[in-house]
């Protein structure tokens, strides 16, 4: 693809091109149906937008019918490791991104349904940098005189639970009608130009308001409960179900680190996980081995024990003693090297269980196929 062609791609001509590829309609890629065709057409709007567009999951996933953005990561990798796996897969993704698959006109774009919350450019959330970028809200004259006088008791340092006593409501009531004045608030504070974090400014009127808290109750205290609660060994359980201790820290589904890896849950999540990962298992002890096979240390290591097992460890003093050529045609080491790309051979003369040297001898490759037949003819007659 060509740097200007490149620069035409976006998010919408990414669903159409890969919608005209997979001849599926691009609101189905966009909509909620979990058809095999649908959904792998999604899979690779996913890789796409990521690869090419740099776009971040969580808009990635808004665009694709405002799904989660684990479910955009899931995508990506599924099908880059596809792509890793798979050429003919690999083929066809490069296809799609082809001139002739490239929707130069804008044509049925506008059919696609993209959610209202899909952001054009990544703008810093909550924050506000004039009056009307606060959202409007829309209260009775009670009901904005009532904030208006909680929100006051609240910078006062009355506690939540002590306004809502007083307007028989509940603290997380309170706490919604307060956080929601001091939105408000900001209209009355802000400047022209200057931006406010909204996360920053509620943190501060918080520690303000603990502040106020503390300078006119004092340092607050927790009321003494009416039965001492027992600490717990985890959120759901007392103690391992298993061993019953409470001392060992607590794995999962009630079980001790001790115990966990001898449950039968822990054994079905590794079979699970060794079927999920077997085939690239294969592939990494393969290579792996490989790679050891032709190390050095290794080849010199398999040598000697070959050495060891078959001739007692006098193959290579049987060599040196034969100057390191055959002893029928006088062929050197090098020269069967580059003749049959292999070793000189040693052979038993008599006795293959005895080791020594003198009933070692030193043959290349023609002449120790020579001698076989040999053997075999004598042994026939």
């Amino acid at each position: 693809m060509s740097p200007q062609q490149e620069k035409k791609l976006t998010f919408k001509r990414l669903i159409q091109s890969v919608g005209r590829f997979y001849n599926v309609k691009a609101e189905d890629i966009t909509s909620a149906r979990r058809k095999k065709d649908f959904v792998k057409a999604r899979q690779v709007v996913a890789y796409l937008a990521r690869e090419k567009l740099k776009k971040s999951f969580p808009t990635i996933a808004r665009v694709l019918g405002g799904r989660d953005h684990t479910t955009a990561i899931y995508s990506y990798h599924k099908i880059k490791d596809k792509i890793e796996r798979d050429d003919g897969f690999k083929n066809e993704v490069k296809s799609i991104l082809l001139e002739n698959y490239i929707a130069e006109k804008k044509d049925n774009i506008a059919e696609i349904k993209f959610p209202k919350q899909e952001i054009e450019s990544e703008k810093p959330k909550f924050i506000i940098k004039s009056p009307k970028d606060i959202p409007p809200q829309e209260l009775s004259p009670e009901h904005s005189i009532r904030q208006g006088d909680i929100l006051k008791k609240y910078k006062e340092g009355q506690t939540l639970e002590e306004i809502g006593k007083e307007y028989n409501l509940t603290r997380e009531r309170m706490r919604q009608i307060v956080e929601r004045g001091l939105i408000q608030s900001i209209g009355a504070i802000i400047k022209e130009g200057i931006a406010i974090d909204l996360k920053e400014f509620l943190k501060e009127e918080k520690r303000k308001h603990l502040q106020a808290v503390i300078n006119k109750h004092g340092i607050l205290k927790r009321k003494p409960s009416s039965f001492k609660q027992t600490k717990r060994w985890s959120r759901y359980y007392d103690r391992c179900r298993k061993c019953g201790t409470n001392i060992i820290r607590h794995h999962s589904h009630g079980y001790c680190e001790r115990c966990y890896p001898k449950t039968e849950i822990f054994k079905e999540l590794q079979e699970s996980s060794r079927l999920r990962n077997i085939e690239k298992r294969r592939r990494y002890v393969k290579e792996y081995s490989k790679k050891y096979s032709s190390r050095p240390e290794i080849v010199k290591k398999r040598q000697m024990q070959w050495d060891l097992k078959y001739f007692g460890g006098n193959r290579e003093k049987a060599l040196i003693r034969d100057d390191e050529r055959c002893q029928f045609c006088g062929i050197s080491r090098i020269e069967s090297y580059k003749t049959y790309n292999k070793d000189l051979i040693v052979i038993h003369i008599r006795d293959i269980k005895d080791n020594s040297l003198e009933n070692l001898l030193t043959l290349c490759k023609k002449c120790f196929y020579e001698e076989l037949e040999k053997r075999r003819k004598n042994t026939n007659q």
